[in-house]
């Protein structure tokens, strides 16, 4: 069994097992407590078919509306949970099949000419990086002075840190704090940390909308109020209890930032390190510029 398949047939048994444990409602009743709950609802019986049959993973909408007519509130929670996994799981699964398929239709003469091609190019690049990587010393930058609040570090992007969210930065958007391509708004992507404080490329600082998880990342002025207080900590940037995370998780430009219980499990939204080489927006700027030695 392909392995997007295999993810479509587990989500659809956890669908099952919700539905048993719950007096096994027939479509129908499933369908008519939905459009009890909302009268615009566009629930089928056939859709619900699909979705406990394992024909197809039903979008996200779908998922909520079946689950709450089947078990209430607990149905959402538990089904929101495992629709964001399972589709995480199959997007990768998709790429993976893919990238099988692309090589496997190779002639044997064109997938050696591929591996001789790559395996040059690499030596050249771990040739040329070698000295680089001896003699910058970011690592110490990342780690030490983040994590101690002193002296700090300036103009360096905030990137996730985990393989399944590369090339995704924090990005100041107006007062929001959102995530975008690393390198589509050098300016919207260049942080400082000074006193314990995360700042963007205008001064103001990184602060939760409201105390506690699950709260929008804004962009305030600067205080000496605790919840502007962050720091990295075991890969997560951390303030008073919760952490930086990705809402969703969606993986699009311009979702939100939010903090999020750091007691809860480390998901892979929820690592973060800092950019190797300082943002220069213009011939003015410094490495240092507005960090406190």
């Amino acid at each position: 069994m392909k392995e997007s398949r295999r993810v479509v047939v587990e989500f659809s048994a956890c669908l099952q097992e919700l539905r048993n444990d719950h007096g096994r409602p027939t479509y129908k009743e499933i369908v008519e407590r939905a459009r009890a709950h909302d009268p615009k609802s566009s629930l089928a019986q056939s859709t619900c078919s699909e979705a406990f049959k394992g024909k197809r993973i039903p979008k996200y909408d779908t998922a909520i509306q079946i689950a709450r007519a089947v078990a209430g509130q607990a149905g959402v929670i538990k089904i929101d949970a495992l629709w964001h996994a399972a589709m995480k799981r199959l997007d990768a699964a998709l790429a993976r099949e893919q990238e099988a398929h692309w090589w496997r239709d190779r002639s044997i003469s064109s997938r050696v000419s591929i591996i001789a091609a790559t395996s040059g190019a690499l030596s050249m690049v771990i040739a040329a990086l070698i000295p680089w990587l001896l003699g910058y010393p970011w690592t110490k930058d990342a780690g030490k002075d983040a994590a101690s609040g002193a002296p700090g570090w300036a103009h360096r992007q905030i990137e996730a840190s985990d393989p399944a969210w590369a090339g995704w930065c924090l990005t100041a958007k107006g007062d929001a704090v959102v995530i975008d391509r690393c390198g589509n708004a050098p300016g919207a992507q260049r942080w400082s940390y000074d006193a314990g404080r995360v700042l963007d490329a205008t001064g103001r600082c990184l602060t939760p909308a409201k105390p506690g998880g699950g709260q929008r990342l804004r962009l305030r002025s600067c205080t000496q109020s605790v919840d502007q207080q962050w720091k990295f900590t075991q890969g997560r940037l951390v303030a008073q209890g919760v952490c930086m995370t990705i809402y969703g998780p969606y993986n699009k430009p311009g979702t939100p930032m939010q903090t999020w219980d750091v007691n809860a499990p480390m998901a892979p939204e929820m690592r973060w390190g800092l950019g190797k080489n300082p943002i220069v927006v213009n011939a003015t700027d410094t490495p240092s510029a507005g960090v406190r030695r």
